[in-house]
């Protein structure tokens, strides 16, 4: 993710002095958007998404029978939540938890003596082959699917897992870029662990928008406009994290 982010924002600005150059009026600069697509290459299975890049913010969605599918955070945890149901919590968090705690790592092969690096797995992108760590492999007896509100597409476990990686890999990448902060790295996930393991409010979460709704039994974002808030409002720091899970222990 480190090499492919600066490139793909290198052929946005490549396609707006393209765009420029044929006399094409493009209102705002900041605001456009290149779409491309990747896919990724697992060891069982490879998947397609499609990728956005603006000036500041790059996004990844479905791609999958003729239909683009976006998931907001909010509908992420929606998704885990009704695969909770279904699943059992453990199923999930116990993957959320997994994928969390995988490390890409350099390590010693026992036979040859060489380097290898472990725990990462590919993505290509217009030819180009990157990496990102990598995805927990879901058994193929529990990999159920999904069904996106408004939708006809069915989207597999492993499917939309990988694209919380993606999207967690992702915000790793820009925290350490932008802020050199890894208070916030896989942040993401331990949200998710700790909504799908929860049915009260907290203060921590409530600072974030998210309040518990008893009548629906799931928690609801209420987004202030606080600057800070909507910064953090789908992370927890380790030490957030931390407080929360010795609270429940």
């Amino acid at each position: 993710m480190n090499r492919f982010i600066p490139i793909i924002r290198t052929d946005r600005k490549r396609e707006i002095n393209k765009y420029k150059n044929l006399n094409y009026f493009i209102a705002d600069e900041k605001e456009y958007r290149l779409i491309d697509r990747i896919r990724t290459l697992q060891p069982k299975c490879t998947f397609d998404f499609g990728v956005e890049a603006n000036n500041r913010e790059i996004y990844f969605y479905i791609i999958k029978d003729g239909s683009n599918t976006f998931f907001s955070i909010y509908e992420i945890y929606e998704e885990l939540y009704n695969i909770a149901i279904r699943e059992g919590s453990k199923f999930v968090i116990d993957i959320l938890k997994e994928q969390a705690n995988i490390k890409i790592e350099e390590k010693e092969n026992s036979k040859t003596k060489e380097k290898q690096i472990v725990n990462q797995e590919k993505f290509m992108y217009r030819g180009v082959e990157y990496y990102i760590k990598k995805t927990v492999e879901i058994d193929k007896e529990k990999d159920g699917k999904i069904n996106p509100k408004d939708s006809s597409v069915e989207i597999t476990y492993q499917e939309f897992f990988t694209l919380i990686n993606l999207i967690q890999e992702k915000s790793n990448t820009l925290f350490l870029w932008r802020e050199n902060d890894k208070t916030y790295v896989n942040g993401l996930m331990r949200l998710l662990i700790v909504l799908l393991s929860n049915n009260e409010d907290m203060e921590i979460l409530l600072q974030k928008g998210w309040k518990y709704d008893e009548d629906n039994e799931k928690y609801i974002l209420d987004v202030k406009r606080d600057k800070e808030i909507n910064k953090s409002k789908y992370y927890l720091t380790e030490d957030d994290y931390n407080n929360i899970i010795n609270k429940e222990s």
